[in-house]
């Protein structure tokens, strides 16, 4: 009986409640770097997106629920994903700007350079880039196969023949979304009014919603800067007066970058409409393009390499880097190590804080951890010392 109540607990905390059926906006908008996908609820009623970018927008009818687990509304896109309105309308202080129309598109953009090959294509060009998409992957895929038999065959007569090993085919690095259908999103900085209408040219209920199109402040020279042993968590740094610290003993590189400024806050409902507990003033630094000119580091130029991180396998875990030429490289950075104590200057206003390596840090601390027992073993011997005058 008691297992039975456990496991009728664990169901209701683990199966999703079915909450609604109801309109949403899905999003498919630029971040500045990349695309990615939000789901506008209706208690959504503002969106925000970049000015002067590519997004899209359709809204939907699905089924609702909340999930437990992560405190937050899904849609339920198998139960109900139904596309709502043959117009998106937008209006600007109470007149129409713009009406659009539904149309395919697709996002497609290169693994090798995702900045300057990200593109969202529409209309017949969605289905030109789509239909060349699958057939160069098919064609990779053929020859992919066809390495795989030779390369089978080779090891097979490895010992008694002298011919050279097969070459793999070149890496397909091309990533492609499937063909959607959205309204193109494309407008200068304002906030608007959109909704969508039905062949009838009527207004949906509960379709329409603020739209805030915002631009970035500006740009300016940044860097991204991490220690050899903590690749996966970079520091993003503006050259805007900053303080950065490390250790004598520190391997860092040191990635020079295009940092684009946002409003913090516009930037966050960007990204998640729920979060609202953002100071206006606040700023998003966002990661542009790489700048491959040496770093400056007080009156040194520390010159930029490529670099390859590889994966290491079995128990050890964990992963090396290592200079390389390969024409896909992991980073380009100026790998700077062994600096002594002191207080340097990175760029044109930041400074980079080296402070003593962690051995000798470690030892300090032995030391300071132990200097009260001392104190305390001196202020015993010196009591005991008059205590033995004044009976003696």
């Amino acid at each position: 009986m008691k297992k039975l109540l456990v496991l009728l607990v664990l169901l209701i905390l683990f199966i999703p409640n079915l909450y609604s059926s109801d309109l949403v906006y899905a999003l498919n908008y630029y971040d500045g770097i990349s695309y990615n996908n939000k789901l506008i609820l209706p208690s959504n009623d503002e969106i925000y997106i970049i000015s002067n970018s590519q997004n899209s927008i359709v809204c939907r009818e699905t089924e609702l629920y909340y999930w437990d687990l992560t405190s937050e509304y899904k849609a339920d896109w198998s139960k109900l994903n139904k596309v709502i309105g043959e117009k998106l309308v937008i209006e600007l202080n109470g007149s129409i700007f713009r009406e659009l129309k539904l149309d395919d598109y697709v996002v497609q953009y290169d693994l090798k350079d995702i900045k300057n090959t990200l593109n969202i294509y529409w209309g017949e060009n969605s289905k030109k880039a789509f239909n060349k998409f699958k057939s160069n992957l098919n064609e990779y895929n053929n020859l992919l196969r066809q390495y795989r038999k030779d390369l089978e065959k080779y090891n097979k007569n490895l010992l008694t023949s002298y011919e050279k090993p097969p070459i793999p085919p070149k890496e397909f690095t091309l990533l492609s979304t499937n063909l959607n259908k959205g309204f193109p999103l494309n407008l200068p900085e304002g906030k608007y009014k959109i909704y969508v209408k039905d062949l009838q040219n009527k207004k949906i209920k509960g379709s329409e919603r603020k739209l805030i199109v915002f631009s970035k402040k500006k740009d300016i020279n940044g860097y991204k800067i991490f220690d050899y042993n903590r690749w996966t968590v970079p520091e993003i740094m503006a050259d805007n007066n900053y303080y950065i610290y490390t250790k004598t003993d520190s391997n860092i590189f040191i990635e020079h970058y295009t940092l684009s400024m946002f409003n913090k806050k516009y930037y966050s409902l960007l990204k998640d409409p729920n979060n609202k507990n953002i100071n206006y003033n606040d700023i998003e630094y966002v990661l542009g393009n790489p700048i491959k000119n040496p770093v400056k580091i007080d009156n040194t130029f520390y010159g930029i390499s490529s670099y390859k991180v590889k994966q290491l396998e079995g128990s050890k875990l964990g992963y090396i880097i290592n200079e390389t030429d390969d024409e896909n490289p992991s980073f380009y950075a100026a790998n700077i190590s062994n600096l002594e104590k002191g207080k340097y200057r990175l760029g044109n206003t930041n400074r980079i804080i080296v402070l003593e390596s962690k051995n000798t840090i470690n030892l300090l601390l032995v030391i300071l951890s132990l200097l009260p027992l001392f104190i305390g073993l001196l202020v015993f011997l010196i009591l005991k010392k008059r205590r033995g005058k004044k009976y003696g």
